[in-house]
């Protein structure tokens, strides 16, 4: 076997079974495949970059399915129409996200858009007000990021 692009932690296999295994992915008895594919990979198979470091790497999956499909960089995977967190906009208002809390039933709202494949997060509240207004007032300030 070729020598692993990044060094990786004795427990990393165990840990990044119950990480894809927390996030829905279904590998259909072919964990130790796509596994041993995962740690060797270098270059991402949709844009050919190389990853820069172990957390530029990502297994890509069917977010309704489960279904592993390839391996690719953060830019590649942030951008998949499929991707639940950027395409699901259930508030009706652009660039607007909204998601259950953590700690509790309520919402939280996010102000996220994507440049050139980087996911930029840059105001979150329980209050969707105070979240617009902060988008709003962004834009007009920096009218290059309009999207």
């Amino acid at each position: 076997m070729s020598e692993l692009p990044f060094e990786i932690s004795a427990k990393h296999k165990m840990y990044t079974r119950n990480n894809w295994k927390r996030r829905g992915m279904k590998f259909n008895g072919d964990f130790e495949e796509w596994y041993d594919k995962y740690i060797h990979a270098s270059h991402c198979e949709l844009c050919s970059n190389k990853f820069k470091t172990t957390l530029d790497r990502n297994l890509d999956h069917n977010h309704d399915t489960g279904e592993v499909r390839n391996i690719i960089c953060r830019g590649c995977n942030c951008i998949r129409a499929d991707n639940a967190r950027l395409s699901t906009n259930t508030t009706g208002y652009k660039n607007i996200i909204a998601e259950k809390t953590k700690w509790g039933n309520g919402t939280l709202y996010r102000f996220q858009f994507i440049n050139k494949g980087k996911i930029y997060n840059l105001k979150a509240s329980i209050d969707i007000n105070k979240v617009i207004a902060f988008r709003d007032q962004y834009f007009l300030e920096h009218p290059e990021f309009r999207t």
